[in-house]
């Protein structure tokens, strides 16, 4: 809506009879006395009194100036429309120019008692009024300045209404985004916990954890073995209903899998919102979530402190995602770097065990 209309009431008015007398009438009351008494084309003049009167002597010359108001963002504030006009009556333009314009205040001119009134509908006639001849300049002129006013209002309450919705729509996510960020704060702070106890670590409910604070429904841990050139699924959680893949991921060759491959050596996430958007060079791992019935996935490398990978978890849907969020892949890295940790420290647990026992043989 351009300024004009948020700054200043509305002064646009459509006047719509077949007779030049009346048309006349509604000109000398609305618009300057010097404007051409002419019909031959709509017509409007600013005038002394602040309204821009548009005069028409059909019902479809005023369908297309409503029409186009609106096309320019410039719509009318009211119309005064008789009644009995031949082609289209006062009634048929009515609701016509209605349906343009739902906003548009209508007077319904007529010389008597009209029962077709009955037969407009409940969204035609909210803003419409029936209004008798003969009338006077004072009359037409409350309706002129009630009305306008009236639409003026309707407007700045829609606009404020539609700030109202943005705020309270921005709040509400503003509200979402931090739910979901003190959840996976929740999620973290838990992995944490399970992989810093003193006893083995159930990696089962670390995956658990990360899976279901990331809103997908399947999380999987990969370890390397033999120099990286093979890995094997070592832990999964899956959610109620869908079928585990951990049995189909043992001792598999990770050249099949070179996009993946790719990414987890120059530690990269991989970012799957939709399967079948993966590049054609990741062919064959599009093939292995198709078996698994995957549509998302989010993976993240897990690496020793020399950077040296040691595996990889991924939490994975069988519905696609429209993005995976910062705060996701930050959620993942680190929970991977938990892993690494835990790895780390069973490795050296074990290295101190070797070594007790090594001592206890020489003495």
């Amino acid at each position: 809506m351009s300024d004009q209309h948020t700054s200043s009431v509305n002064r646009r008015i459509l006047a719509i009879d077949d007779e030049s007398h009346i048309l006349t009438l509604f000109r000398d009351i609305l618009a300057p006395a010097d404007m051409p008494a002419h019909l031959k084309q709509a017509s409007a003049e600013e005038t002394p009194r602040g309204y821009e009167v548009t005069l028409c002597d059909h019902g479809q010359k005023a369908f297309h100036a409503v029409k186009e108001a609106l096309e320019h963002e410039a719509p009318y504030a009211m119309a005064f429309i008789d009644i009995n006009m031949p082609d289209w009556d006062g009634l048929e333009t009515a609701k016509l120019i209605r349906e343009l314009d739902p906003h548009i205040y209508i007077v319904i001119v007529t010389g008597g008692q009209d029962s077709r009134m009955d037969e407009l509908s409940p969204d035609i006639k909210r803003n419409l009024v029936l209004f008798r001849k003969p009338f006077s300049v004072d009359e037409i002129l409350q309706l002129a300045n009630n009305f306008t006013a009236s639409w003026q209002r309707d407007l700045e309450l829609r606009e404020r209404t539609v700030e109202l919705k943005k705020e309270i729509a921005l709040r509400r996510e503003a509200e979402n985004k931090l739910k979901y960020r003190l959840k996976i704060e929740a999620a973290e702070s838990r992995v944490s916990q399970l992989l810093s106890a003193q006893h083995a670590a159930d990696l089962r409910e670390v995956l658990k954890v990360i899976t279901m604070a990331l809103d997908t429904d399947r999380g999987i841990l990969f370890q390397f073995h033999d120099d990286a050139n093979q890995m094997d699924a070592t832990f999964e959680y899956c959610a109620m209903g869908v079928q585990p893949m951990k049995q189909d991921w043992q001792e598999i060759e990770t050249i099949d899998y070179p996009w993946w491959m790719a990414r987890l050596a120059d530690n990269d996430e991989i970012v799957i919102t939709r399967r079948e958007r993966l590049p054609a060079t990741a062919g064959p791992e599009e093939t292995a979530m198709a078996a698994g019935g995957l549509q998302s996935l989010l993976g993240v490398p897990i690496t020793d402190r020399g950077n040296q990978l040691m595996g990889w978890m991924a939490v994975a849907s069988g519905d696609q995602r429209e993005e995976w969020l910062n705060d996701d892949k930050k959620a993942m890295r680190k929970v991977a770097e938990l892993i690494a940790g835990y790895w780390d420290r069973l490795q050296l647990e074990q290295a101190l065990i070797a070594a007790e026992s090594m001592r206890e043989d020489a003495d």
